[in-house]
């Protein structure tokens, strides 16, 4: 990595932090300390409001420097129509690269029959039959429909979205996007 290659990180989660931008390794080794890091657990007794997608892009760009290079690394439930203007700023002002993050669970409901869910955009706690076969079809479809749409919003940017599975090879897709391949 070059010496002059300023790496920062925002961390959007309540409680969530931003780490200022440096040069070369130690900037590098910042972000490895804090990808590694341990996640907190989510709170389930309060439930704090969540600025939208679009509030925090349009915080990101007015903090990026023009002709920065944005990774952004998220699974974008939160990501809408309505986020199309200020992704299409950042992508055409910026090395805009997108990693959707997926997890098998989100994909394809397992099935351990009755279970509660934190329904992160009410705060609410709702049961679900995971054990029946048409719930699991209906969960699997809308998940499905959503990574579409996903991917669909992106291309109208003219960015495309790649996907890394939790317990997939993200170093690998990293050196794939880059060229390092």
């Amino acid at each position: 990595m070059p010496g002059n290659t300023c790496i920062g990180v925002t961390l959007w989660q309540p409680g969530g932090f931003t780490l200022p931008r440096r040069n070369g390794e130690e900037g590098a080794t910042r972000l490895v300390r804090a990808a590694i890091a341990a996640c907190p657990p989510l709170q389930q007794d309060t439930h704090e409001e969540a600025r939208t997608f679009s509030e925090m892009l349009r915080q990101l760009d007015a903090l990026l420097p023009f002709g920065s290079r944005l990774v952004l690394i998220s699974d974008f439930a939160q990501l809408h129509e309505q986020d199309l203007p200020i992704l299409m700023r950042l992508a055409s002002h910026h090395g805009l690269l997108a990693l959707q993050v997926t997890d098998s669970a989100e994909e394809n409901l397992p099935n351990v029959g009755m279970m509660r869910f934190l329904d992160v955009a009410t705060g609410k706690l709702r049961w679900l039959d995971t054990g029946s076969q048409r719930v699991r079809n209906a969960f699997s479809k809308e998940a499905a429909a959503l990574q579409q749409q996903q991917r669909l919003l992106f291309e109208r940017v003219g960015v495309r979205l790649h996907r890394c599975a939790t317990d997939g090879d993200v170093y690998g897709l990293f050196a794939r996007v880059n060229g390092y391949e």
